[in-house]
């Protein structure tokens, strides 16, 4: 049960209303994350904008979702691996290729490379070494890159503690344990 307030989008008002209502029709449901946000509707919608910048960053939907994963997996929230396992299979990525970005090892070597980078970034807090930014810039990104991850990092960061210290209830279909052996082995 969440410890702090959540808006019910029944009794929302004006431009909270419509956001819901949006929410609603693109995705069938206002997320318990986003109720629970929206007692500080400031903070919803710089949540929000960032997402839109985001958006339009120099990563791919698919390696924004790898760094998503890894923070909130990093960060220990349950709900937003919840919600990014649902995104990532609308971006047709597998149940197995999923687990393996939450437990670090990828064959992918780009996917790999903003693992490694989101995990040291955040165990550091961002006091990497040079040696560090070389690899991921030698798997084939950019200094702009750089700032993207950081800045996913942020957002994620944002709604991972939201949701510890909200207790948000998990609302998206539940994730398979990382204790489970993996398929086909």
């Amino acid at each position: 049960m969440p410890r702090t307030t959540a808006v019910d989008p029944a009794t929302a008002t004006g431009d909270l209303k419509q956001m819901f209502d949006q929410m609603e029709k693109g995705l069938g449901m206002v997320p318990n994350i986003f109720k629970g946000m929206a007692a500080n509707p400031v903070i919803l919608n710089a949540y929000f904008a960032l997402d839109k910048s985001l958006a339009e960053s120099t990563l791919t939907p698919r390696q924004r979702e790898v760094v998503r994963m890894t923070t909130s997996v990093v960060n220990d929230c349950g709900y937003c691996q919840a919600a990014h396992t649902a995104i990532s299979k609308g971006l047709k990525l597998e149940d197995d290729y999923i687990i393996a970005i939450r437990r670090g090892q990828v064959d992918d070597p780009q996917d790999q490379a903003l693992i490694t980078l989101t995990r040291r970034l955040i165990e550091t807090k961002g006091f990497v070494a040079n040696d560090e930014l070389s690899a991921f810039q030698q798997a084939g990104f950019t200094e702009a890159n750089i700032t993207d991850v950081i800045t996913i990092i942020a957002q994620k960061t944002l709604t991972n503690l939201f949701n510890h210290v909200h207790e948000t209830e998990i609302d998206f279909p539940e994730i398979p344990s990382l204790s489970a052996t993996p398929a086909g082995a």
